[in-house]
């Protein structure tokens, strides 16, 4: 694994020095594989670990009063391409942004949350789990033999009810509009 940041690091003139008063404003770049990335944050890695390929990430960053902030954010996961922002804030708990995929393979990502949910981490009460406001697309969702095009969603909630509201894409020629 490979990662590399570059930018400006501020810390108050005062001798107390608390979390949200560090501000940093930067670039960074990684490059790995899923089980070197986790391997950072937990000892113990599930079997299926080598199911995934590489991924990579390139990012703006900027982090500030309890506030993480990825801007023009693009990189792979395994064979998917992404692009969009996203803002993290730690309390409340919440995430918003956009993300935008070129071509969503649904096999990879149900690998990436079997992953994920696999993990100590992984393993949080939904009642905890943050409240979500992520607009999402993708140019086309591969699933086995079926290709849905021009895909559009909105994926809100808190406390593990989430939907998403307004859903579209384009299935065999036709528009569906949808929510779940």
């Amino acid at each position: 694994m490979s990662t590399a940041a570059s930018g400006v690091l501020s810390l108050p003139a005062s001798n107390l020095i608390t979390p949200e008063k560090i501000i940093f404003a930067g670039h960074i770049d990684m490059d790995g594989h899923p089980d070197q990335i986790l391997s950072s944050f937990c000892k113990t890695l599930p079997p299926h670990k080598s199911a995934l390929g590489a991924v990579l990430l390139s990012s703006d960053v900027k982090i500030s009063s309890n506030q993480l902030q990825l801007n023009n954010l693009h990189g792979k996961i395994h064979d998917t391409d992404y692009s969009g922002h996203i803002v993290a804030k730690l309390s409340p708990q919440r995430l918003s942004g956009d993300i935008k995929f070129n071509d969503l393979h649904l096999d990879t990502a149900k690998k990436i949350i079997e992953l994920l949910a696999s993990q100590p981490y992984g393993q949080v009460s939904p009642l905890r789990w943050p409240q979500t406001d992520l607009q999402l697309s993708a140019d086309r969702i591969l699933w086995n033999n079926a290709v849905i095009k021009d895909a559009a969603c909105r994926l809100a909630g808190k406390g593990g009810i989430y939907e998403f509201n307004p859903l579209s894409c384009s299935i065999a020629g036709g528009k569906v509009i949808s929510s779940i």
